[in-house]
């Protein structure tokens, strides 16, 4: 093998790790339902543009529009992490209340085939926001879930609830670093995060994240795979060093 083939092969193989690892699974749903004050006003679909989504991205949520009395723009992405587990995360979001009264709105994600590969258990779910009131008061919670069933909106385990209520230009947040634990012993899992916001008649509030995190050690076989190509990479240095000696 030349150093040309070489450098490619170990180039390949490092890229075919990354994507097998972290490419979103092709059978996978991903949806956003949109309550107001308890009802369901709206359900945006991954990659349909009918139900509200504009992102032609796998894995990715995008909406801009008008829902009951609020106003929302919106960013959503469901990303499997390195090795297995994943993520869900609201990106930057603006709701506001365009009626002249107090109303809910609830924001519910979820996705599903997420997989851990050796059957870890225990996986440990975290769960995190942090935004700002920009108009009138806010009160509302977060909570992230994970369910071994792989249903969407599944909520079988479940982060401790985070609370926040603020007024006007108050920033809120927090994080729960207790984690809760899944098992989904080999089998596909769905992650879900829900969020209450209850707003005065004009309010605004900004979202600058909110996420949902299922974190397990790496199995064994991909981290030995992912340690070799360091090992890899250190020989073929070597070698051709060797060479141009």
């Amino acid at each position: 093998m030349n150093t040309q083939h070489a450098s490619k092969w170990i180039a390949g193989s490092f890229a075919f790790l990354l994507m097998l690892s972290m490419t979103p699974s092709a059978h996978a749903s991903f949806k956003l339902r949109i309550y107001e004050d308890g009802v369901l006003k709206q359900t945006v679909v991954d990659n349909n543009k009918h139900s509200g989504d504009t992102s032609k991205a796998k894995g990715q949520i995008v909406f801009s529009g008008t829902v009951g009395d609020f106003s929302i723009n919106t960013s959503l992405s469901a990303t499997p992490i390195l090795g297995h587990g994943g993520s869900l995360e609201f990106g930057s979001t603006s709701i506001t209340n365009t009626s002249g009264s107090q109303h809910t709105i609830k924001l519910f994600a979820s996705a599903n085939h997420y997989f851990d590969f050796a059957g870890t258990s225990p996986m440990r779910v975290f769960s995190s926001i942090l935004g700002s009131d920009n108009t009138g008061s806010l009160s509302g919670d977060f909570t992230s879930y994970a369910s071994a069933d792989n249903k969407l909106f599944g909520t079988s385990f479940s982060t401790q609830k985070l609370s926040y209520t603020t007024t006007q230009g108050q920033n809120f947040g927090g994080n729960n670093n207790k984690p809760s634990f899944l098992s989904p012993k080999g089998h596909d899992f769905s992650i879900s995060n829900k969020g209450n916001f209850t707003l005065d008649g004009n309010g605004k509030v900004t979202i600058s994240s909110a996420s949902t995190q299922v974190v397990a050690p790496a199995p064994a076989t991909l981290v030995l795979a992912l340690s070799g190509v360091p090992c890899l990479a250190m020989g073929f240095w070597m070698f051709r060093r060797q060479k141009i000696a």
